[in-house]
């Protein structure tokens, strides 16, 4: 199963027995002033917020702890909220390091949850997913620097390049119910002190709202065990075909070339032509690549299929 990334909620959990645990180490309550008060929510103008009535919305008062990669989150209320990459913290239990540059299996999701149940007492079949990350590391045709410079847009929003302490640089196309992302993990763990012998692209799809997981039956920890793998596979390979690429092995007359390896030119186009144009542009550069190069991101394409291939149904 190629996720990483969760974030669910429950009250299924006895929270008592959660704070008490000995594998985990809470802080004090987050969301209160020094003197225990709770804390109002604010804008991103930093404005207290009000509710329909007029009154004062305080932040939720929670306590927190760390294991193994995950963030758990014990509410006043009684909800218990975990995030976190569930593919680093099964890499951490098995005692190969904190990271997610390697396969991550159906069973190896199967087997976090378990543990999940085992240590904290949660009932998979009771815990919401709120967010879930699907992806999948893979060797490309050529090299992984190469297919993320060049691939401009997703759908018709230009890539942006990002950075982060725990994933490094990566590039990002943010929708409105899930964001899109690029990265180079053999740089990022290589820089780490890990060694890693072949390039390792990862296309990533995090969800943010879960209409679209939810119509697929993906609404609980539980589900995750028994997912749809041709959705999954469908799913990441759908969205790889709506990135707009560029492949440099072309080699053909065309002088609208000169415009075609410019990101800028198609956000230009985007921005300020008909929608026809940026189709009919689009279509060109389609043909001149298919007839007039080593077609990377088909090549790229298989290597996804095979890869997700592998750990989808050969890891059940």
């Amino acid at each position: 199963m190629p996720c990483d990334y969760i974030k669910f909620e429950t009250y299924s959990v006895n929270s008592d027995a959660l704070l008490d645990n000995d594998l985990l180490q809470f802080s004090n309550s987050m969301n209160v002033s020094d003197n225990g008060e709770p804390m109002s929510a604010r804008n991103q103008q930093g404005a207290i917020l009000l509710n329909s009535k007029g009154e004062i919305i305080y932040k939720s008062i929670y306590k927190k702890a760390h294991y193994e990669g995950l963030q758990i989150r014990v509410y006043e209320s009684g909800k218990v909220q975990v995030q976190g990459s569930i593919h680093k913290y099964f890499n951490s239990i098995a005692g190969n390091g904190e990271h997610n540059f390697n396969d991550f299996t159906l069973n190896d999701v199967k087997n976090v949850i378990s543990d999940l149940e085992y240590k904290f007492g949660f009932v998979s079949s009771y815990c919401a997913m709120r967010c879930l990350e699907l992806g999948v590391n893979f060797l490309p045709p050529i090299l992984t620097k190469i297919i993320i410079d060049n691939s401009f847009l997703h759908i018709k929003s230009p890539f942006e390049r990002k950075f982060n302490s725990d994933e490094g640089n990566y590039t990002q196309v943010k929708h409105s119910q899930y964001i899109i992302k690029l990265y180079d993990k053999r740089l990022h763990y290589v820089k780490q002190g890990y060694f890693i012998d072949e390039e390792r692209l990862r296309l990533e799809v995090k969800f943010m709202k879960m209409e679209k997981l939810i119509s697929a039956s993906i609404c609980t920890l539980e589900d995750l065990k028994s997912v749809n793998i041709d959705f999954v596979k469908e799913l990441l390979l759908k969205e790889f075909d709506r990135i707009l690429f560029y492949d440099t092995t072309i080699v053909h007359p065309s002088t609208s070339l000169k415009n075609y390896n410019n990101p800028n030119y198609w956000t230009e186009l985007i921005t300020t032509k008909h929608p026809n144009t940026f189709v009919k542009h689009k279509n060109k550069l389609n043909e001149i690549t298919e007839g007039y190069s080593d077609n990377i991101k088909e090549k790229t394409r298989s290597a996804i299929s095979d890869k997700l291939d592998k750990i989808l149904v050969g890891g059940v």
